[in-house]
């Protein structure tokens, strides 16, 4: 990996990280990350309450920083948009394929077709165009024989 893609990591992970802290009025965190966070005023004070504490006494926040930690670990394809779910990248297909869910496709096999065409995508990784587009040539692994 090269350092810029490092360094993104690391800092995309603090982010995470410093999120309870932010959501619950904590922002001492947001100071030190240099955030332009509108929660703290001219002064460096923060200008909501802060619920971290009481959170902690009934052990919520260590909870849910145990919760972000885990994901925090997934930095890295969060950083990426990268799925290990296979059939959520595929239903992602289906429903960029078939325009979203408001239209009625049900008539003459219209959604089959489109679903056809989402397992094409998804299977070959090619927009539709660049595998219909390709439909006259030759691979490069046949050989012709006259």
């Amino acid at each position: 990996m090269n350092e810029g893609r490092e360094y993104k990591i690391v800092e995309l992970r603090k982010d995470i990280l410093n999120l309870p802290n932010h959501i619950f009025g904590d922002h001492t965190k947001c100071a030190e990350r240099s955030y332009d966070c509108s929660e703290i005023d001219k002064g460096g004070e923060s200008t909501e309450k802060n619920y971290v504490a009481d959170m902690e006494k009934v052990g919520l926040f260590q909870k849910l920083c145990e919760i972000m930690g885990y994901m925090s670990d997934h930095a890295n394809s969060l950083l990426h948009r990268v799925t290990n779910n296979y059939a959520e990248a595929f239903n992602i297909q289906v429903a960029v394929t078939i325009g979203g869910k408001r239209i009625n496709w049900g008539l003459r096999g219209q959604y089959a077709m489109r679903v056809y065409a989402a397992v094409l995508r998804h299977n070959t990784g090619a927009l539709l165009s660049h595998v219909f587009g390709s439909f006259g040539d030759i691979p490069t692994v046949v050989k012709i024989v006259d």
